[in-house]
């Protein structure tokens, strides 16, 4: 079974599907978090306001190799490129990579 109890996953991209895929991940006991290109001052309040209610470690203003090398594992929003830095930082490092619906598969109980 897939888990990621304790495991820290970033989200890149924090639209309305990333902010859906770190609620995901902190009720499945993992460590959100989210690299996000706008700053927060960009992001509508009431996203802000959840991402701080969810606890959710958040970079804002770009993305950084260290960010996210630092992770278990990483998810994709759909408008993030297969070939973005931030996938390329996190395959080099050997950390999995997932879109969001194949990581949000992973939790389905069924067919």
């Amino acid at each position: 079974m897939f888990s990621i109890q304790q495991k820290k996953v970033t989200v890149i991209g924090g639209q309305k599907s990333g902010l859906a895929a770190l609620e995901l991940i902190r009720r499945q006991g993992g460590q959100p978090r989210l690299s996000e290109m706008k700053r927060a001052a960009d992001f509508p309040a009431e996203a802000v306001r959840t991402l701080k209610d969810s606890g959710a470690i958040v970079e804002w203003g770009g993305h950084t190799a260290e960010f996210v090398t630092s992770s278990d594992l990483v998810v994709l929003s759909p408008g993030v490129r297969i070939d973005a830095a931030p996938v390329v930082w996190a395959r080099q490092a050997g950390i999995p990579v997932l879109g969001e619906i194949e990581f949000a598969y992973q939790f389905c109980r069924r067919r």
